[in-house]
């Protein structure tokens, strides 16, 4: 890795069908008999942090579509690939569910375990940094001034984009896309408050901020250790403060 080197990081989201099964008694009881048709991917979205593009694969974009509308082969295959490029992957409730579901499709389809990645879940940032009265990304988007997610029908989108029905998959895709027009906002606003996540500049340098790459720096105090005084940074963009050279002191 050379000094200058900078990681590769990625926001996403995923859409999923649910899976259909049989139960016996009551409606939301979760004692399901059989599955009758498991679970498959619908489409998920990403850009690469400091873009503007967001780009969006979607099931019915891909050959075989119309013959086997459950197909979600080359959908994952695509989702591996960009899990194999990132260096750094960040999504909301990401770690307890998209990037699971993901590898669950990644094993079923004999994929190799993508390149090692660190993930950044926003929703754990929001959790242990804060105090709001939500933590949903819809909740998050509207207490910091970005507004919500893309208005839908609720579990009718869902069925209707099983159904095949072009309008449906037209609004689910914006529904994706906004999802991560959102996380990247929310996340630029809340990053300067985390704590031990993944640097987003080059690793050691001390010469632009780890949180959003500025390099609008300038120095704010000390920081002790048991063993070393170090210069204590500031970021005059983001806020955020970090640990800079340490202090040579006198013998």
């Amino acid at each position: 890795m050379t000094a200058s080197y900078r990681p590769k990081i990625a926001l996403f989201d995923i859409e999923t069908a649910p899976s259909l099964g049989y139960f016996w008694g009551k409606l939301y009881e979760t004692d399901i008999i059989e599955v009758d048709t498991p679970w498959y991917m619908l489409c998920f979205s990403y850009k690469w942090l400091e873009t503007g593009r967001i780009h969006t694969h979607s099931l019915r974009d891909y050959p075989g579509y119309r013959r086997n509308p459950e197909d979600d082969r080359r959908l994952v295959g695509d989702l591996h690939k960009l899990f194999d490029e990132a260096d750094i992957l960040i999504a909301h409730n990401g770690d307890r569910f998209d990037i699971r579901k993901a590898y669950a499709k990644f094993i079923k389809y004999g994929l190799k375990p993508p390149s090692d990645f660190r993930s950044i879940d926003t929703l754990k940032i929001a959790r242990k940094h804060f105090l709001f009265e939500g933590n949903r990304l819809n909740e998050l988007g509207k207490y910091l001034g970005f507004g919500g997610k893309k208005t839908t029908t609720g579990f009718e989108l869902w069925k209707r984009c099983m159904a095949g029905e072009k309008a449906a998959w037209d609004l689910m895709e914006q529904y994706n896309r906004r999802d991560v027009e959102l996380l990247d906002k929310v996340f630029d606003k809340l990053k300067a408050f985390a704590s031990n996540i993944a640097t987003l500049g080059t690793p050691g340098s001390h010469d632009h901020c780890p949180r959003c790459r500025s390099e609008r720096i300038q120095g704010w105090g000390v920081r002790p250790t048991n063993a070393r005084l170090y210069q204590r940074l500031r970021c005059n963009d983001c806020g955020h403060t970090f640990r800079g050279e340490a202090i040579k002191q006198d013998a």
